[in-house]
């Protein structure tokens, strides 16, 4: 089996634990081939290789946090690679993107500088779940593939909150808040919630820029875990 074949599947350990709770994982085998066999270079996002990049990069028993996105950036210039919100080094970072590097520079309790990257691998790394309501996307059209992968985003959740300890979860826009509320997420966990950072104009949730998301996260993480995230990357201006 070819390195490429291996990334677009899920890994052993979210694999086995999504079957052990019923979850049909050949089902996805098959959504993903059904949207990628035929299509044309570039018309589906992120590539192929990088629909699960976020579960090989962040274990299950490792997540920490879980960031919510809604689905991978649809212009091709953005070059979605499979990890919510993030770009590639040497992309410009996104509206939403750069909306969440500003919420933790004005957050006095954390410790960021504005990175000189919109890679956010290195937040997978520590234990953050870069999550999208949908893993893919018809370019250039958003949401195109958000009913196909509602099951697969809600099994997820469902087991990240019935397995995984004092977990944080942000929930940024009503697509992310809606599926943690079909869940719903239990009490063990933190939930801290917002209208989208990319957002324009009126909202039921609270502007992003006015919630302090990630030292919130952070105190709950430290009264449940030996140490917080580290929110800084590593490249920086």
């Amino acid at each position: 089996m070819t390195i490429q074949s291996e990334a677009s599947r899920l890994p052993a350990e979210w694999s086995t634990a999504l079957r052990r709770r019923g979850c049909d994982v050949g089902r996805i085998e098959e959504l993903v081939a059904s949207i990628y066999d035929g299509a044309a270079p570039g018309s589906v996002l992120p590539q192929r290789s990088d629909v699960f990049r976020a579960f090989h990069l962040t274990t299950l028993t490792d997540v920490r946090v879980v960031i919510l996105g809604q689905d991978p950036y649809p212009r091709p210039d953005q070059k979605a690679q499979g990890l919510a919100f993030s770009v590639p080094s040497g992309v410009e970072p996104p509206r939403s993107l750069k909306a969440i590097f500003s919420n933790l520079v004005r957050d006095p309790d954390v410790d960021f500088s504005w990175p000189a990257t919109g890679d956010l691998t290195e937040w997978a790394r520590r234990g953050v779940l870069l999550l999208n309501t949908a893993l893919t996307v018809q370019a250039p059209v958003p949401d195109s593939h958000r009913a196909r992968w509602t099951d697969f985003t809600d099994a997820v959740l469902s087991l990240v909150n019935d397995e995984s300890d004092h977990v944080v979860f942000l929930l940024w826009g009503r697509r992310a808040i809606d599926r943690g509320t079909a869940i719903p997420i239990g009490d063990a966990h933190k939930v801290i919630r917002s209208a989208h950072p990319a957002a324009r104009g009126r909202s039921r949730e609270q502007r992003f820029k006015d919630v302090r998301h990630f030292s919130q996260a952070n105190a709950f993480l430290t009264a449940h875990h030996p140490e917080a995230v580290n929110w800084n990357i590593a490249d920086r201006h």
